[in-house]
């Protein structure tokens, strides 16, 4: 039924967003995808998954392959990796939810999102737990899957914007492009990335308003 469904789309040109947790989903939404570039190629196609819990290295190599995108929840790591670990799908499993280094380094576009209102929207937290990796325990959770935080940063800006197709627009300052954007306390990039969740929010611009947090 996925495939069926999936076909329609994909030959109408539409760029399907496939919502997936589990890595035998994952393996399903590979295969389609497999299928359909096969049977009428694409390019910048757009097929992204949403969430992106569990996966292997194996399945983010095909991804590359096929050029799909991933939108990770990185913030569920930090939330359930510890009761996953324990209760559910054992500790190494559970330790490599959200696979994003290996994303990188296969280069994969990765962005990250809150899922709120199941998370909070909160990018700089996101961006955090992909960095750090640690997890409500202060456990640190596959370490080899962290990301730097310029990765961090990009995921959360320009990855983001150019998975919703929308990076001619947003995701970066440049002439051209919407003044949207968020005046910071500290520099992401120079600080302990430890520090990264607690960075303050001065002010916003949007469309060339200011708009003073404080």
């Amino acid at each position: 039924q996925f495939e069926e469904i999936a076909r329609i789309y994909w030959n109408k040109g539409y760029a399907i967003h496939v919502h997936v947790t589990g890595d035998l989903g994952l393996e399903l939404a590979i295969d389609t995808l497999e299928k359909l570039q096969f049977e009428k190629p694409r390019f910048n196609h757009g097929f992204t998954l949403e969430h992106f819990g569990l996966s292997t290295p194996e399945q983010v190599f095909r991804l590359s392959k096929l050029g799909a995108n991933i939108s990770a929840n990185a913030y569920y790591l930090y939330e359930l990796s510890n009761i996953y670990a324990n209760y559910s799908v054992g500790y190494e499993r559970a330790s490599s939810m959200a696979r994003i280094g290996s994303c990188f380094r296969e280069g994969v576009t990765t962005g990250l999102h809150s899922d709120f209102t199941m998370a909070p929207a909160q990018p700089l937290m996101s961006m955090w737990v992909a960095v750090n990796r640690i997890n409500e325990k202060e456990e640190v959770m596959s370490p080899e899957e962290r990301i730097t935080p310029q990765q961090g940063l990009e995921a959360i800006t320009i990855n983001a914007a150019r998975i919703l197709g929308l990076d001619h627009e947003i995701g970066s300052i440049r002439s051209g492009k919407k003044a949207d954007f968020t005046v910071l306390s500290q520099d992401p990039l120079a600080i302990d990335p430890i520090e990264i969740k607690d960075i303050n929010i001065e002010a916003t611009v949007f469309e060339g308003k200011i708009f003073d947090i404080n």
